[in-house]
């Protein structure tokens, strides 16, 4: 009888593993080899089997399963403060159900499965069960979850017999192999014995770096500054020099005398200070690691230089570099280190000395015939593991592609990554297989997302077929739909410069034209997927020292480097560019003059496989006027033109490839976007599902083009016209019908409004009336309004203009007086008895109700018309305290929101971060009503405790925090501003119906400070 398994391995510090069954992790062995703990736990399962101790009743063994890795950061406590800790997870998947795209997902060091529903959703929902198991939990609960060298499943056959032939085996003793682990030294324990790695032939060789490599060897043979220091380009092979080395060094092949039986160990700069929490514990692991290495007479291989620079206390200088700078300078101890330009220059601005004291060592890319007889090499080696032939025609292939698409420099570690990728495309068979070129155009289709006929120099390209896909995405924009095309031929004839971004556009024009949607549709051309967007609010990065942000710092990724780190091949998007601080600017002059960013911690950021679109709205409110003719397409584009090289400094207008005006859009555009909006409706799942077919006629269109425009936000309005007019009333009308119902029907007009109606009537009714509804205006009248509007509210600050601010601030005070007196009015009848009888004091109430609702409009609408606004609004909420009733605030905040906004006609999207919540408003004065809401929430506990709750757009750089913007308390219900001085008795669950007073207050003291005389 046998059974298969899966085996879930673990690859400690200590180079010790536990070994342990995926489905049933109680069975488990702990040991420094692996190849007598598998026989090991195979013995035990087959004793168990035998003995039915374990009865498999559900399967245990998955032919489809995968393998992924999850980084991510989880709060944890350490001296009572709440402090991030990186981790790393191994989640193993397979699906259980394709056709719902069901999964099940095993988390196995947390010995959790779970199902979700889409392959995209596995990560995210193994985020937050990761988080929310470790949440607030001490620091020191962690270590034992943390991720080692290596994890991974391999299967397991167990044979077993009957129970006679089993005996019961004596228990190991854990304690004792646990005891045996303890006594590695410290080196041992988190370092990687490189020579041990060299004498079983996994280190790889460094073919054609002769020179370099007598270079290496004499310079770790001197007398003095034997430390090195790798300089090169990413994937030009600084880390094979250095194993090359190695294999010399256990191979004693042409070595210096110096260096025999010269052990080197590799230690990364992490690894130093890994599970230290106290002060001093690192300090004497790096001391016993330099004693052992000293007696050694070793090597110590340290990696990446900067993780070195930056392990440990940077702002006190007591870092692991600090450390060991004394060590390195005296020549007590030899280290290796790698670096590439960019961060080379990082370091010596953090570390001058440090760098000083290494010998550099530069390493210069390959000459291309060198580069293909390495990867031909390399091709054979893999042949072998992966029984495939590579013939030179696919090698020559893969060598051309990667230099069309601007990796050639990172030769010859992207090729390498190129061929692998080649032989791991077909899986496994017994015959051997043929590479071809198709074969290297595949695998660079598979990594890029790039279509294979793009790729492929052999196939032609249809230009009409590519410019109609533009054509019917995007509509009344063919101009720019051109150029996105000529984009495309550049890519296919690799006439594009190969150390640049891919193309650069600033697309330009009014709101809701197309802008958006053109590199939407871009995506979905080059990589089949309008998800490769990587999308950035530029108006977000408007105050001075944001740009940092982009490139992160020490202890933070950049929310743009991070980005096409991981996504290298897509389309960056950013919004609103002029809004961006002009600090901005000179980071996107490097990425689009260079093709490259370095972030904070001096690691290069390639954008040679990225398309750069910026849009803007410069000139959209100001159309070139031409008398009472109308202006040419010709004015419009050199208009826009102006406009960029007025606003942006002439050497970043030059950098840009194109940029490409946005003109309005006109009826037949409209109603083109109407028809296709409508056609995409009505052929969602709901419709295919109940095969119901849908007609209607222009009268329809008409209708949406009526409602579903707005001159200012242009056709954004559409699909909320679609949704509200056409699906909403279908979907209350289908719910309703019987399952015998006609599956056939007609929209039409009728009354001002979408109606629906069998498209076979009963007989003997009239059918009914139709009504054509027309624009009510014309689309050329509607944009000249606007003009005027929007100069009007450009209008410069004159004399007349600062005369008119003054009568309004005088009014707006006469206003504030009125109201006053009726609030005293209102006090003075509540003390004082009435002479009036009940019905004349009825009907005096009445009034009075009636005049403060007129008030109360009066001032509400007298706001929203003097104050700035836009329809856009962002900010994050963030608990500043541990105290678990912190996040439940922030949640009654959001329901709160989320009752009062939609009778403003206001949408609110909630998004989760690290520590904090962002909340994005969209609607009518939405930045204007809630940006009443910025300041400090503080909630009021027992025993004169309190929860702090902040709303920011950018977090306070002093100590004081916010200013303080309102008060709550549960018990007894209460609710006040301070500011303000407005109170109401009632639990901070109920803001929601009081929140338009607390609004109202906050603005009209905006107002009032808004209208002050200007000097």
């Amino acid at each position: 009888m046998q059974e298969r398994f899966h085996l879930f391995v673990r690859y400690h510090h200590n180079n010790w593993h536990t070994v342990s069954l995926l489905t049933h992790p109680q069975y488990a062995v702990y040991g420094p080899k692996l190849p007598p703990l598998r026989t090991e736990l195979h013995n035990i399962v087959a004793r168990e089997l035998a003995t039915r101790h374990l009865i498999v009743s559900e399967p245990v063994f998955f032919e489809d399963i995968k393998q992924r890795s999850l980084k991510i950061e989880v709060k944890a406590v350490q001296n009572n403060r709440l402090i991030i800790v990186p981790m790393r997870f191994t989640l193993l998947f397979r699906p259980i159900d394709k056709e719902r795209e069901l999964y099940e997902v095993r988390i196995p060091r947390l010995n959790t499965v779970y199902n979700i529903v889409g392959e995209e959703n596995i990560s995210s929902w193994a985020e937050e069960l990761i988080r929310g198991h470790f949440h607030l939990k001490p620091v020191s609960s962690l270590l034992k979850y943390e991720y080692e060298k290596n994890e991974y499943i391999e299967p397991l056959q167990v044979v077993y017999h009957g129970p006679g032939r089993y005996k019961v085996k004596k228990e190991i003793d854990i304690f004792k192999l646990w005891e045996q682990s303890r006594t590695l030294t410290e080196l041992e324990s988190v370092g990687i014995d490189l020579s041990e790695e060299a004498d079983k032939g996994r280190l790889q060789r460094a073919y054609f770096r002769e020179q370099e490599t007598e270079q290496f060897l004499n310079a770790l043979s001197s007398k003095q500054s034997r430390s090195v220091l790798l300089i090169g380009s990413s994937g030009v092979g600084k880390t094979a020099l250095l194993h090359e080395v190695v294999n010399r060094i256990v191979q004693k092949d042409r070595i210096p005398e110096r260096l025999e039986y010269t052990p080197v160990w590799h230690v990364s700069g992490g690894r130093f200070i890994a599970g230290m929490k106290y002060l001093g514990e690192w300090q004497e692991r790096a001391l016993a690691i330099v004693q052992q290495v000293r007696a050694e007479v070793g090597i110590l291989y340290v990696d990446s230089l900067l993780e070195l620079l930056m392990a440990g206390s940077v702002k006190s200088g007591l870092n692991v570099a600090q450390f060991l700078i004394p060590y390195i300078q005296s020549g007590e101890l030899t280290i290796v280190a790698e670096a590439t330009p960019d961060a080379m220059t990082l370091a010596q601005r953090l570390n001058a000395p440090f760098v000083q004291a290494l010998r550099k060592l530069p390493l210069k890319g390959l000459p291309l015939e060198k580069n293909f007889q390495l990867l031909e090499r390399s091709a054979n080696k893999l042949g072998k593991e992966h029984k495939v032939k590579f013939t030179k025609p696919s090698i020559s292939r893969a060598l051309e592609i990667l230099s069309r698409f601007g990796d050639a420099d990172a030769l010859p570690g992207s090729g390498l990554s190129l061929i692998e990728q080649m032989a791991r495309l077909s899986p496994p068979t017994q015959k051997r297989k043929t590479l071809h070129p198709i074969d290297a155009i595949r695998a660079f289709s598979r990594a890029s997302g790039f279509p294979e006929d793009l790729i492929n120099p052999d196939k032609l390209l249809d230009i009409e077929a590519v410019k109609m896909f533009f054509l019917d995405r995007v509509i009344g924009q063919d101009h720019a739909m051109s150029l996105l095309t000529n984009l495309v031929m550049l890519i296919k004839a690799s006439l594009n410069d190969p150390q640049k971004p891919l193309g650069s556009f600033l697309f330009m024009g009014p709101t809701g034209v197309g802008k958006t949607e053109s590199a939407l549709t871009l995506a979905e051309y080059l990589f089949n997927d309008r998800k490769r967007v990587i999308r950035i609010d530029m108006s977000e990065y408007s105050y001075p020292g944001s740009a940092q942000r982009l490139v992160g710092s020490q202890h933070t990724e950049g929310d743009l480097t991070k980005k096409v780190r991981e996504t290298p091949f897509c389309i960056i998007l950013l919004d609103e560019v002029e809004k961006a601080d002009p600090s901005v600017f000179d980071i996107l002059l490097q990425v689009l003059g260079e093709g490259r960013l370095t972030d904070a911690t001096g690691q290069t950021v390639r954008f040679t496989h990225t398309i750069v679109i910026m849009t803007s709205n410069l000139g959209a409110t100001r159309k070139p006027s031409l008398g009472f003719s109308q202006p040419t397409t010709k004015d419009i584009d050199r208009h826009y033109m102006d406009a960029a090289e007025k606003y942006f400094r002439p050497e970043f207008v030059n950098r840009i490839d194109f940029i490409v005006p946005f003109h309005d859009l006109n009826k037949a555009s409209l109603k083109a976007i109407a028809k296709r909006m409508l056609d995409s409706a009505l052929q969602r799942e709901g419709f295919v599902r109940r095969q119901l077919e849908v007609e209607y006629e222009e009268p329809v269109l008409d209708f949406l083009m009526k409602v579903g425009f707005d001159p200012k936000y242009g056709a954004r309005p559409m699909k909320r016209a679609v949704d509200q007019h056409i699906l909403i009333p279908l979907s209350r009308r289908l719910i309703r019908r019987s399952g015998a119902s006609e599956n056939k029907y007609n929209l039409y007009i009728h009354q001002r409004r979408v109606a629906l109606v069998s498209a076979q009537p009963m007989k003997g009714l009239p059918p009914l009336p139709a009504e054509d509804i027309t624009l009510t205006h014309d689309h050329l009248w509607s944009r000249y309004l606007n003009q005027h509007r929007q100069r009007i509210e450009e209008w410069e600050e004159t004399q007349l203009y600062r005369e008119l601010r003054e009568t309004q601030a005088q009014q707006v005070e006469v206003f504030a007086s009125i109201k006053q007196q009726l609030q005293e009015l209102e006090l003075r009848s509540k003390r004082q008895p009435s002479k009036l009888s009940q019905e004349e004091q009825k009907v005096l109430l009445e009034e009075a109700q009636a005049l403060d609702n007129k008030t109360y409009s009066l001032e509400w609408e007298l706001c929203l018309e003097s104050l700035p606004s836009s329809e856009q609004f962002s900010f994050f909420l963030e608990v500043r305290s541990l105290h678990p009733t912190g996040l439940r605030f922030i949640d009654t905040l959001i329901q709160q929101y989320r009752s009062w906004l939609p009778s403003h006609g206001i949408d609110m999207v909630v998004e989760e971060e690290e520590y904090r919540t962002n909340l994005t408003f969209n609607g009518t004065h939405a930045s204007l009503l809630l940006k009443q809401e910025l300041g400090n929430h503080r909630l009021q506990l027992e025993d004169d405790e309190y929860i702090d709750i902040w709303a920011y757009i950018t977090p306070p750089h002093n100590d004081e925090g916010l200013p303080s913007l309102r008060e709550y308390s549960q018990e007894p219900g209460n609710i006040w501003d301070p500011e303000t001085e407005y109170n109401v008795t009632h639990p901070p669950t109920e803001l929601h119906t009081h929140l338009e007073q607390f609004v109202l207050r906050r603005m009209c003291l905006q107002l009032r400070e808004h209208l002050k005389p200007t000097s």
